[in-house]
């Protein structure tokens, strides 16, 4: 059995089903005969869906 909280809220029912989107704030450089590289960033998340 799970416990499900939302927003301070225990739900009396789980949904069957919880989607997250996270936005990618990642960026992409192209380095001179160096190919590519990857900045990462601190990924943020969108309300989710359920």
């Amino acid at each position: 059995m799970y416990d499900f909280y939302l927003n301070k809220m225990l739900l009396p029912i789980a949904p069957e089903k919880l989607e997250l989107k996270i936005k990618n704030q990642n960026k992409t450089m192209n380095l001179i005969n160096e190919g590519e590289i990857n900045l990462i960033k601190t990924p943020r998340i969108d309300r989710g869906v359920f």
